[in-house]
């Protein structure tokens, strides 16, 4: 038997003569004792099976590093929990404990630094990490970057991950090699949530950063299998300026379940945070109900003559919806040329001002975050493009080379509102969409004459938040939308409508973001491949995911939808056109729950179903050569998908089902304790529900092709 000896107080930090244990009766995390440098040896998931986490040697025995710039020469150099120092143990009354190490010499400065590398338990039974400095070296060295928490050799027995991707927020990875991980760091600000999740079986591992000022970050994940946050803090490198650490807390914790429970634990965090205060879209009187309601999105594009001819054809195929048209090209020059410098094509303010029919919202591009470095104007921007940390101004190439502004800068924060101003009020425009800033990443600007802490921080999110807020109050009055690229959650309040673009389209998509942010946005857009089109029963699996995942579909750039040319695949377009007008159809009658309610589940059936298997191909694929098909993904579903919302009072629970076969399919599933008898949620296109419901479960039978909805009531509580 192990002999322990416990520390002073009745606490949940252990000390053995094999090091530390931080627990409660939730998960038990080991750390190495002190002349090992507390590096950490492993995690056990204590509600699900004591199943533990992390694979770790004496020569990995990672905790923290972080990198420091100065000296004589101006260098930067790299310290880590490893390096001589004084090292004890603080125990906290909540049971977790301070990790010292004091003392820890730099070139030219003895004994300069103190560590705190801090882990508290929560009373919901979560652990806290947190890392700070104490800097006696301030004039000659400057903390710039931290590592932490440095976890190695996540899952020992292989299992599973939920990682950061685009547009939906994350990809739930099954059999996960990190080897295979591509990218293997990911950028924040940006469209990525700072949350990963690991899971063997049933028991999972959840790390977060719970980051409600959206500082400065990249999740980072190894080939061997590592992972950490690696920060860029306020003023990086700048001598006596220096922040002492992250000042964020990373939130690692232990749950039994599936992706869905990771979801769970981040949306608790992102209820917290500023870009929810507003509240639900549905109570909140400064949403564009515009955006909401729209039920589908195309894109209008090339001359004045084409997108008007575009949008007449839109609206005479899908005369009974509302449709949102995406403009390229309403300006006059080329595409990815003379941002931020946007003129209108002649004939586009007439048509606009002269629009009176609100089943069709066109919407204008522009970029919010780059400027054209061959305009004349860019000699007076260029003061407030972002800079590194050489002088150098951040530039990107797309159709022409552009600078990265910097949003924190008044000038620029001017530019973006009077682009609004421009579209809006000029050109006619009954919404706006900006380019970028929802989904590019952050980059570290280290000019000082702008007015923020230089590198890291979250001047990034204020500025845009900044211009943001000018932008929505002079339109949402109008009930004139803002939308951007991507989900950066951290602007969910001031952009009213973020675009799904691009999706791998694979089974590894799941709907991160609208399990955690549904209900405080509209996600819109499903672009596809053409070749997707030849298969309307692959089209269909598709669309009517995308719809109970509540993503309003379209964008559509494929004008044989709804202008047909004689073709072979002509009979196939048109089933498609078919579906999209459905699934349009299916939003906007079940708009209280897919437009302003909650994404709680998957719907979980008794007995396990048949499975069906369709190919969808890839879209954005650079250089593919003419006639050749896009790479197709082979992904395998269950016959019948479906899930589960609530309204955003919580008066009202939905279960969605669609058989995604060719045949009919039978379906058992479990309603919630405490509610009414289910009743059929009628949807267009759909004949009358069959189904039966007996001892809480619900006996559901579907025709090929068929989606239905069953709504639950709850009596309020008393």
């Amino acid at each position: 038997m192990r002999k322990t000896c416990w520390l002073g107080l009745a606490l949940g930090t252990t000390l053995s003569v094999a090091g530390y244990t931080i627990e409660n009766d939730k998960l038990a995390i080991r750390f190495a004792e002190a002349d090992q440098a507390f590096g950490i040896t492993g995690i056990v998931n204590k509600v699900a099976g004591n199943t533990s986490f992390l694979t770790v040697t004496t020569n990995g025995l990672n905790f923290w590093s972080m990198t420091f710039r100065g000296g004589e020469t101006n260098q930067q150099i790299c310290i880590h929990n490893r390096i001589p120092a004084r090292r004890t143990v603080r125990p906290l009354p909540c049971g977790g404990a301070v990790f010292v190490f004091e003392d820890i010499s730099l070139p030219g400065a003895k004994n300069a630094l103190d560590v705190y590398a801090t882990v508290s338990l929560t009373p919901t039974g979560e652990s806290e990490w947190r890392l700070s400095v104490t800097n006696r070296a301030a004039g000659l060295w400057a903390l710039a970057t931290t590592e932490y928490p440095y976890l190695r050799g996540v899952l020992p027995n292989g299992g599973d991950a939920l990682v950061p991707t685009k547009n939906l927020g994350a990809r739930f990875i099954r059999d996960f090699n990190p080897r295979n991980l591509g990218p293997q760091e990911y950028p924040y600000p940006s469209w990525y949530p700072m949350v990963t999740a690991f899971q063997q079986g049933e028991a999972g591992l959840y790390l977060a950063a719970h980051d409600r000022e959206a500082r400065y970050k990249k999740l980072k994940y190894g080939s061997d299998g590592r992972v950490y946050f690696d920060t860029l803090v306020e003023n990086a490198g700048v001598r006596n300026a220096t922040t002492d650490g992250p000042r964020y807390p990373v939130v690692l914790a232990a749950y039994r379940g599936d992706w869905w429970q990771a979801a769970k634990l981040y949306r608790a965090h992102a209820m917290t945070c500023p870009w929810v205060a507003k509240g639900p879209i549905a109570r909140r009187a400064d949403y564009p109900k515009a955006m909401a309601e729209t039920a589908l999105w195309c894109r209008m594009a090339g001359s004045f003559e084409n997108a008007t001819n575009r949008a007449a054809e839109i609206r005479a195929k899908w005369p009974d919806l509302k449709i949102g048209g995406h403009w390229y090209g309403w300006n006059i020059q080329p595409f990815d040329t003379d941002y931020p410098e946007f003129r209108a094509q002649a004939g586009v303010p007439a048509y606009l001002h002269g629009l009176r029919d609100d089943r069709l919202m066109p919407m204008p591009y522009v970029n919010g975050r780059l400027w054209d470095t061959q305009l004349a104007s860019y000699d007076y921007a260029c003061r407030e493009a972002c800079r590194q940390m050489d002088g150098s101004v951040y530039q990107e190439r797309y159709g022409h080379l552009f600078a990265v502004m910097c949003p924190a800068c008044a000038g620029y924060q001017d530019v973006l509102y009077r682009l609004a101003t421009n579209v809006v009020d000029t050109v006619g425009a009954p919404a706006i969409y900006y380019d970028q800033i929802s989904c590019s990443r952050a980059v570290p600007c280290f000019n000082p004459a702008h007015g923020h802490p230089v590198g890291g921080g979250s001047w990034w999110m204020e500025g845009y938040r900044k211009s943001l807020s000018r932008v929505h109050d002079y339109l949402a009055p109008r009930n004139i939308p803002i939308t951007s690229e991507g989900a950066g959650e951290m602007w969910l309040d001031l952009v009213d409508g973020h675009l799904i673009c691009g999706r791998a389209a694979t089974n590894k998509d799941v709907p991160f973001l609208p399990a955690v942010y549904s209900g405080y946005t509209v996600f819109w857009g499903s672009e596809m491949a053409f070749d997707d089109f030849e298969d309307p029963a692959a089209f269909y699996a598709r669309m009517i995911q995308n719809t109970i995942w509540g993503v309003a579909s379209g964008r559509w750039v494929h004008w044989r939808l709804f202008n047909p040319k004689p073709a072979k695949v002509q009979p196939a377009f048109d089933a498609c056109a078919d579906i999209i007008g459905l699934c349009g159809r299916i939003r906007m009658a079940a708009k209280d729950f897919l437009v302003y309610g909650h994404l709680e589940g998957d719907l979980k059936p008794e007995e396990a179903l048949p499975t069906v298997s369709f190919k969808w191909y890839r879209t954005r694929i650079k250089n593919l050569p003419k006639g050749k098909r896009p790479p197709a993904n082979d992904v395998t579903l269950p016959a019948v998908i479906g899930n589960v919302w609530r309204t955003h009072d919580g008066a009202r629970r939905a279960w969605f089902a669609a058989n995604v076969s060719d045949k009919e399919q039978t379906v058992r599933f479990r309603l919630s304790p405490g509610g009414a008898a289910p009743m059929a949620l009628s949807l267009p296109g759909q004949a009358a529900a069959r189904f039966s419901y007996a001892d809480g479960v619900v006996r559901l039978i579907l025709a090929p092709r068929e989606v239905q909805g069953l709504v639950q009531v709850f009596t309020p509580a008393k």
